[in-house]
Order: C-alpha cells, then sequence, then structure tokens
C-alpha cells in the first residue's frame, strides 16, 4: 500500500534525515510553514529560498558545492552549474544540465 504525504507537493526543508532537525515546509505557492525546529533568525533564508527555489538552489549549491535538496555532494559539472543533482531535478520537475 502507499503511502501519500498529507502535504503532497511541499518541498520539507530539514537538516539530516528523521529524527533530525526539522525547519518546515514550503507549499506549493510559495507559502512557508514553520516547523518544531524552526527560529525567527532562519526567516530570511527560508523566504529566500521559497521565493525563487531554483535561482536560491543554484546560487547556493554552487557555494556550498552540496545539492541544496538533499545535501549530496554534487559531483559533475552541470548539477554544480544548477545547483543540484539529477535526481533531485526529476523528483521536483525542476531543469537540469544547464544553467538557469
Amino acid at each position: 500500500m502507499r503511502h501519500l504525504s498529507r502535504h503532497a507537493g511541499c518541498i520539507h526543508v530539514s537538516q539530516g534525515s528523521y529524527p533530525g532537525k526539522y525547519f518546515g515546509r514550503i507549499d506549493p505557492t510559495g507559502k512557508f510553514f514553520p516547523g518544531r525546529d524552526f527560529a525567527h533568525l532562519d526567516m530570511a533564508f527560508f523566504s529566500a529560498f521559497a521565493a525563487d527555489p531554483i535561482g536560491f538552489a543554484q546560487a547556493n549549491g554552487k557555494e556550498s558545492g552540496s545539492c541544496r535538496f538533499c545535501n549530496l555532494t554534487l559531483t559533475t559539472v552541470e548539477s554544480v552549474s544548477v545547483g543540484y543533482g539529477p535526481i533531485c531535478a526529476g523528483h521536483w520537475g525542476l531543469p537540469w544540465g544547464h544553467k538557469h
């Protein structure tokens, strides 16, 4: 039996996998819903991400060398150029393999 998410289409923002820190979720309209580990100081970060997830991921992925969605190391020129890998691009319907 397949479980469907209560929050289908949302981006969940966490540090590590469960039971790691959970900061909240961003719904498909861009609205942010704080989670259990959200600190008000994080709001600028999440607001920037919610406003432009692709642009934010691209800039921060290049800077960090890690995918902004799953936090794995970016290992190809294409992945570094967009800030996330092909698997996350497929999961989220994002462009990949060329600059955004």
